[in-house]
């Protein structure tokens, strides 16, 4: 069935108490915009609505489209996050019947409004923060962790979907949330496009698919805490907070990650180097961001059984098993990668004791007699013609090189410099390791280019042809139903001047015999409207003559009506008024020592009379009058109604007649029709009946090409991601090498001649 629109939800919306289900949703009011309309927060797949109630407010997600399953999908999702218990997650509601929609009704969802700042806008308020910005991306790790543990993935974390309420993270909009009872579907959505894996497709849905947007965030965090300007820098802000798809799907072009390896803060290097890795890997093969692949081997790809590898080292807990933690079965640890120097080594640089010289007496005072006469020498340097002509140039350079050679060797041997130097050639050895690997990633990137590209332009030339082929079937149809189109148009004039004819001669025959009808039904209206005025006109006399009889039977003599005495009645009796239906106000007042107030008492006097007397008033005529009337009009009426119902008869018999007789004509039209519509239906099947083999064929070889290329990338996809993963690794462990070197900044030459001559 047809969704309604978003302009469709907004009208029914203003009509709260008629529209909703839902008793509480039936008493609020919608938040509006300035001109008094309801203001729908729109996406991609529903509209919300901030419902305000007198205690609390809701937010009304209302469906723009259904997907599969939408029922039992959210049934699954709510079961399991009331028994998880999580505090970042909100209770909500799922209502089939929730919404009236026109004469439908259509599903909602219902949950408490969370009043906090979307994710992008508290970040954007705390730059100036850092210590905030730190915070919240330690309070992410825990939530990340914590939704692991409860098998639970959000599916779509971007900042529009997280909010910072009172401090706490909050989660929302759970259309593409994982949890086990779906295990084995695919998902309905594949997130914000600048947070998710490029590689990620509705087949992707387990409880991994948020291991790469939970860690967008997170460096975005750790990196923002460290340089708030980076936002500005790479222009982030509503759409994203630092990173784009642009850059996951190019990292080795991509000018953020360019601009993060090349920052004058080494943690910063670092923290881009390594996430800039994970985008080379699978969306399975993305770990966690507490460094424990969570992936179920029960929930694998919907469309392959693709099993995630140990790409770590060791081992896990094998499927079906409950490990020695007490996790559940089907979920598999793998060594962590400790990830706590990202946020560590933000929150307190540097992060360990600095490495200095330990060295023994005689091995200083050696190295300062050294380093002196090394520096005289150098010092002297302007001098050594003149001394040459006395010691000879060979002496000299001998001498010079000597000692500093020596101070060298002394520098070179102490176990501080060794173990610098171990973990210098450590670093260059993994930092040579990433090159080559890039080198290789690229080349074999050119090979596989090299080797598809002909079957690309295979690919192109057979998809021409089958569009040709197409082409020229849909022009033949076009043609063929063209033709159809001007016989059917034919056929619909003269359809048209059938009925045309028709209307003209019903038109004659309404003419004809129609006026004699209506003036009949006028005569009807006219008696009947008479006897009506008659029967009324006798009531209102019958009624009269009872009142006036009663009231002839109060004697205004015997009466005691304030103001009227015994000589003004001899008055009255004398002008004739002796009863109350003989006082009207005019024959009163013409009576001497009659003025406005006695008048007034003697017409009140009547009136109270008249008002006991209603209810015995006679409210129908007797039957002999009745009788009277009907026999006057009923039977001129009857007579009349006889007319009309055989000029009714007349009409209908000349009318059928006139319908009967072109009836033929119109059933052969309605034939014809028909057997033009056969034969552009047969002719139709003719042609693609003709095209069919070819057309076959040609999609035949195209999908032959794309085995070979599908051949060719799965075998490009096997080896590439030996590649990632040696890469990510070396990456990492480059990253762990730097962060030990920071211990050995002190281990110099010069730190060395300076711990000689300032004693420790």
């Amino acid at each position: 069935m047809s969704w309604p629109t978003a302009q469709e939800y907004n009208e029914a919306i203003q009509n709260p108490a008629f529209n909703f289900a839902d008793p509480e949703l039936k008493r609020g009011i919608a938040e509006t915009t300035a001109l008094g309309l309801p203001r729908p927060i729109c996406g991609g797949f529903a509209s919300v609505y901030r419902m305000q109630g007198g205690t609390k407010d809701w937010a009304v997600r209302c469906f723009l489209r259904e997907f599969a399953d939408q029922q039992d999908r959210y049934s699954a999702i709510g079961k399991h996050l009331a028994s998880a218990g999580l505090s970042q997650t909100v209770a909500f509601e799922f209502q089939e019947k929730g919404i009236r929609v026109g004469n439908r009704w259509f599903p909602i969802l219902k949950m408490e409004w969370l009043k906090g700042r979307l994710l992008h806008q508290y970040i954007e308020a705390n730059l100036k923060s850092p210590g905030a910005i730190l915070a919240l991306a330690k309070q992410w790790s825990e939530m990340i962790d914590a939704l692991a543990k409860a098998q639970v993935a959000h599916g779509d974390l971007q900042h529009g979907n997280v909010l910072v309420v009172d401090g706490k993270l909050r989660l929302i909009d759970y259309d593409g949330m994982y949890v086990p009872a779906l295990a084995g579907k695919l998902s309905n959505e594949v997130g914000h496009r600048n947070y998710q894996h490029p590689a990620r497709t509705l087949a992707d849905f387990g409880g991994y698919i948020d291991h790469f947007s939970a860690w967008t965030i997170y460096v975005s965090l750790v990196i923002l805490a460290t340089d708030p300007e980076m936002m500005q820098k790479v222009g982030g802000g509503e759409e994203f907070l630092i990173f784009q798809r642009a850059d996951f799907e190019n990292p080795h072009t991509s000018k953020v990650f360019a601009l993060l390896e090349t920052h004058l803060d080494h943690r910063i290097r670092q923290i881009g180097g390594l996430f800039r890795s994970l985008a080379y890997l699978s969306v399975p093969q993305v770990p966690s961001l507490d460094g424990q692949s969570f992936a179920y081997d029960d929930t694998p790809r919907a469309t392959t059984a693709v099993t995630k590898q140990d790409w770590w080292a060791g081992s896990g807990s094998q499927p079906g098993s409950v490990t020695g933690s007490g996790k559940p079965a089907g979920v598999r640890n793998e060594p962590a990668r400790d990830i706590s120097w990202l946020f560590d080594h933000v929150a307190k640089p540097p992060p360990k004791k600095r490495r200095v010289f330990s060295i023994p007496m005689r091995t200083r005072m050696a190295s300062i007699l050294l380093a002196v006469l090394l520096v005289a020498a150098i010092v002297l340097c302007p001098t050594w013609p003149e001394l040459a002509k006395h010691t000879g140039w060979p002496f000299l350079l001998y001498f010079t090189g000597s000692d500093a050679l020596l101070l060298w060797g002394i520098y070179a041997l102490r176990p501080e410099t060794k173990e610098a130097s171990k973990l210098w050639r450590r670093h260059r050895k993994q930092v040579r390791e990433i090159v080559k690997t890039e080198r290789e990633f690229a080349h074999e990137q050119e090979r596989i280019l090299a080797a598809v590209n002909p079957l690309r332009t295979k690919q192109e030339k057979a998809e021409a042809r089958i569009a040709s082929l197409k082409a020229a079937e849909q022009k033949q149809k076009d043609e063929r139903h063209g033709v159809l189109r001007m016989r059917l148009s034919e056929i619909d004039q003269r359809r048209l001047a059938l009925n045309q004819s028709e209307a003209r001669e019903l038109q004659k025959v309404q003419d004809e015999k129609g006026m004699k009808l209506l003036a009949l039904k006028r005569q009807i209206g006219a008696l009947t409207q008479e006897r009506t005025e008659e029967f009324e006109n006798a009531l209102r006399n019958t009624q009269s003559a009872f009142v006036t009889h009663e009231l002839r039977q109060f004697s205004i003599g015997d009466a005691g009506i304030a103001g009227i005495g015994f000589s003004l009645k001899r008055r009255l009796a004398s002008e004739g008024i002796r009863t109350a239906a003989d006082i009207t106000d005019v024959q009163v007042q013409a009576v001497s020592g009659i003025g406005a107030s006695k008048a007034a008492a003697l017409i009140l006097w009547k009136a109270s009379l008249v008002q006991k007397l209603r209810s015995r008033i006679p409210s129908t005529i007797s039957p002999a009058q009745e009788a009277a009337i009907k026999g006057k009009y009923d039977m001129k009426i009857l007579v009349l109604q006889g007319e009309c119902t055989t000029a009714e008869n007349e009409i209908a018999g000349a009318s059928n007649i006139v319908r009967q007789r072109l009836a033929a004509t119109r059933t052969s039209l309605q034939e014809e029709e028909t057997r033009e519509r056969e034969r552009a239906r047969f002719d139709i099947e003719q042609i693609e009946r003709g095209n069919a083999s070819e057309l076959k064929a040609a999609v035949a070889d195209l999908q032959g090409i794309f085995r070979q290329i599908g051949e060719k990338d799965a075998k490009r996809k096997a080896e590439q991601q030996e590649r990632q993963k040696k890469l990510f690794t070396a990456r990492w462990q480059a990253t762990e090498i730097e962060r030990e070197l920071v211990e050995f900044q002190a281990i110099t030459l010069w730190g060395f001649l300076r711990s000689a001559v300032i004693s420790r």
